[in-house]
């Protein structure tokens, strides 16, 4: 405020203090005339001092304020810098208080302002918050000093917070301070709904623009996640590798974690109890298997599907689209409620079923059976028992043999007690009319002993006893008719004894 404006007099109704006469030192003998001239210079720099200091004021609409002036003690007072805070009023009551400063050779300006509602405005003379900042080229607050907290924005619809780095008016990225020691600079810049975070080591400039790579990237349209990347193609998208010992992720209709863009490995799963990994394929929240992106070097997919404690193992070759819809067969199936393995089929029949070839370069070890069938046709519907001594009829179909040294005999229905089945040859599961006959190996057979005491290593062939062997003790009857070698003794009466099938 100038010095000349509301001079204190006692007319204008102001309350002040006049240093004009107060103290006034008279030119003496006594006292040498450089000490009387800097004493009056002292005295007239708090007179004009007092003359601004207004302690009644009636007029609301006026400015009641302080001024601080310098005065040059060696020569003549000036005004070049001051500072003023003043109370902004109006007559029905409402008031406010301003702060300004002049920085020579500027013009005074307003630089805090609390208005009537308490709304504190620094840099703005209309605050709309609270606390309303607003700057220009250098951070909106600074918390301490160039490398301490930072928080600055623009009219581009930027805000940034970190240290030793903000952004100016013009949407430009800077670093606050310089500095050699690889201090680097760190912060969070949020942008049209998007947040970059920024982490980098190495030397700064004061001022010094910079163009720095996102280490993480939130983007607001669908809240996916970068890390190492600005464009992430699923909810979590990492350019690099991951180390954690839990990770749980959800997602929605994209792969659930992106580890190397399109190609790399991917993790996904939907409400519908699915699960997936692999590379190139994902599933959506659909529960349909997609290939997450477009190739047409015949890369094709490859990857696990678990759905509903169940696993399905795909791999294919062709061209891909992006997001596009598969249906693809398994190739390896696990079904998770008996365990039961198929390879080529999702539908196994038992604990391992291969549609297709096998080939084995080593031994096959079947340490479960005894024995090596196979699946014949019977004539009728009626069960057979395990054990029981089959013969051919005419059409080629199994019956229970009921004749002694039947030529047509064929052999001994696998399974019974004991001694199961190692391999089944043609087996049709679901057939209600075919058994498993034992060709080779061990199998126990129903035994008639009232024809003939059994001991073991003799012959057996049929009898009269439907289903039943007896001793083949007639050679020449016997060639031909020979069911196999009996295992164990049977003095009488019929019995179910182990034999080792040896048809002849």
């Amino acid at each position: 405020m100038p010095n000349d404006q509301y001079p204190p007099t006692a007319k204008s109704g102001k309350i002040g203090v006049d240093f004009s006469t107060l103290g006034k030192v008279e030119n003496s003998a006594e006292l040498p005339e450089e000490i009387q001239e800097h004493i009056d210079e002292f005295l007239e720099g708090y007179r004009l001092m007092a003359e601004s200091i207004i302690l009644n004021e009636t007029d609301l609409a006026k400015k009641i304020g302080i001024v601080r002036g310098n005065c040059v003690i060696a020569g003549i007072p000036t005004w070049n810098k001051f500072a003023a805070m003043y109370t902004i009023g109006s007559n029905d009551g409402s008031c406010g208080i301003t702060f300004e400063t002049r920085k020579s050779p500027d013009p005074i300006v307003e630089r805090m302002r609390i208005d009537a509602a308490g709304n504190v405005g620094i840099g703005i003379s209309d605050p709309k918050a609270k606390l309303h900042v607003e700057a220009t080229d250098r951070p909106t607050i600074m918390a301490q000093g160039n490398f301490g907290g930072l928080v600055s924005g623009s009219a581009g619809g930027n805000g940034v917070f970190g240290t030793n780095i903000y952004m100016d008016f013009n949407n430009q990225l800077k670093t606050a301070g310089a500095h050699a020691a690889n201090y680097g600079y760190a912060g969070m810049h949020a942008t049209w709904g998007n947040i970059h975070f920024y982490a980098v080591n190495g030397n700064t400039n004061e001022n010094g623009s910079i163009n720095p790579e996102s280490r993480l990237f939130i983007r607001g349209s669908d809240g996916f996640v970068g890390i190492g990347t600005t464009a992430p193609k699923c909810k979590l998208d990492v350019n690099g590798t991951i180390n954690a010992s839990a990770l749980h992720v959800e997602a929605t209709d994209r792969p659930t974690i992106m580890a190397q863009g399109n190609f790399g490995g991917l993790v996904s799963g939907s409400a519908g109890g699915n699960g997936v990994f692999g590379t190139n394929i994902y599933m959506d929240f659909n529960n349909q298997l997609k290939t997450a992106g477009t190739h047409t070097a015949n890369y094709g997919y490859a990857g696990m599907h678990a759905t509903w404690g169940n696993i399905h193992f795909y791999a294919a070759n062709g061209n891909t689209n992006e997001n596009g819809s598969i249906n693809p067969e398994s190739r390896l199936f696990i079904r998770g409620s008996d365990g039961s393995i198929g390879i080529g089929t999702a539908t196994p029949q038992a604990k391992l079923e291969v549609n297709g070839d096998l080939k084995v370069t080593g031994d096959v070890i079947l340490t479960g059976g005894a024995d090596c069938a196979e699946d014949f046709e019977i004539s009728s519907l009626d069960p057979v028992e395990p054990g029981t001594v089959m013969t051919l009829n005419d059409d080629g179909k199994l019956v229970q043999s009921k004749q002694p040294y039947d030529k047509k005999v064929a052999g001994v229905v696998s399974g019974a007690g004991d001694l199961k089945p190692g391999l089944i040859l043609r087996r049709q599961q679901g057939h209600l009319n075919r058994v498993p006959l034992a060709l080779i190996g061990r199998a126990n057979c129903k035994i008639d002993a009232d024809y003939a005491s059994i001991e073991v290593g003799d012959l057996l062939t049929t009898s009269l006893t439907p289903g039943h062997a007896m001793k083949a003790d007639n050679p020449v009857k016997a060639f031909g008719a020979v069911i196999g070698k009996a295992l164990r003794s049977l003095k009488t009466g019929r019995e179910l004894i182990p034999i080792l099938i040896a048809l002849q």
